[in-house]
């Protein structure tokens, strides 16, 4: 299995992905299946919701054309981000903004949503897997206001995961089946946050 932690092996897949007239290409559901996701998100739509390794996906343009117009989709790869901007339709009023950006070195605060298709996934491949999947978990906590959910999909259940993060977590999932008849694991994971540090001495 190739390491789909590394850099360079999404550079080098996107040279050909992401080329000049490349179709658009959604890991594991597409927006039909996912549809049901509408109702995790905020009912005030122009509360910011970002899209983590988005890769040549149009997840956010859907999100757009529902009316959420405070959409950002993140990738590591600019050829990715470019070839998904180029998706963008003319017609779209709020589209969603497109950015090149390593998650780790990235900062978010008080967002209303957190989605995510297979990044987390692919962090699961390298060879410091549990470093950097509690890493990417915690970052994640950090940037929501409490309350408010990553949307982890993956074809696998990963809810102990966020019970071996630092950070606590209220996590609930279920299975979506996609149009190939395959399971995939939809998380919903929202940040709680930890208590007051005389309280948890109590606890103790």
């Amino acid at each position: 299995m190739p390491d789909y932690s590394r850099k360079d092996y999404w550079s080098g897949r996107y040279d050909t992905d992401a080329a000049p007239g490349a179709e658009p290409y959604e890991w594991y559901l597409g927006f039909d299946e996912l549809r049901d996701i509408l109702e995790l998100l905020p009912e005030d739509k122009a509360q910011q919701i970002v899209y983590v390794g988005c890769g040549i996906s149009t997840l956010g343009i859907e999100l757009a054309k529902e009316g959420f117009s405070n959409v950002t989709c993140v990738d590591w790869i600019q050829k990715a981000v470019d070839a998904a901007s180029k998706f963008l339709p003319e017609e779209l009023e709020t589209p969603p903004s497109f950015a090149c950006a390593d998650i780790a070195d990235s900062t978010y605060e008080n967002l209303a949503a957190v989605l995510d298709k297979g990044l987390l996934d692919s962090f699961l491949t390298g060879e410091e897997a549990k470093t950097a999947t509690t890493a990417l978990i915690d970052r994640i906590h950090g940037w929501l206001a409490v309350g408010s959910p990553l949307i982890l999909i993956s074809h696998s259940d990963r809810t102990k995961l966020f019970g071996s993060s630092t950070l606590p977590w209220d996590c609930s999932v279920r299975q979506v089946e996609s149009g190939e008849g395959r399971q995939f694991f939809l998380h919903v994971c929202r940040r709680v946050d930890p208590p007051p540090e005389d309280e948890a001495e109590e606890r103790e």
